[in-house]
């Protein structure tokens, strides 16, 4: 049976959640950083098939873990799938630039990493 949650991210790249609005103490939290995918949720016996829009799994990459969420619409889920897939690829390209450097074009000449 699904449970109601209220989601909120944190500056420290996390998604925390809570039973509702307001209170104090979370019931747990998703480091961000470790999202690899987000999409629509396939079951086993589904073959291959989406059989409910409102779900989606949020792939928690090498811990294995696989976070099942369900939104109350597919707008909804649509939405929240887009947010998570774009709090990924912003980790993801702060974390390349600043473990890699930024390769900075100068336009009167040479390539350079900076």
């Amino acid at each position: 049976q699904w449970q109601p949650r209220y989601f909120e991210v944190y500056p420290d790249a996390t998604l925390r959640y809570f039973k509702k609005q307001g209170d104090a103490t979370p019931k747990g939290s998703v480091d961000l950083r470790m999202v690899i995918d987000v999409g629509a949720h396939v079951g086993s016996k589904d073959h291959g098939d989406v059989k409910d829009p409102t779900r989606f799994d949020v792939d928690l990459g090498d811990s294995g873990k696989i976070l099942r969420m369900k939104a109350t619409s597919e707008d909804e889920a649509g939405h929240w799938t887009e947010a998570l897939l774009a709090w990924r690829d912003y980790f993801l390209m702060n974390s390349a630039s600043a473990s890699m450097g930024v390769l900075a074009v100068d336009p009167g000449g040479s390539d350079e990493l900076v």
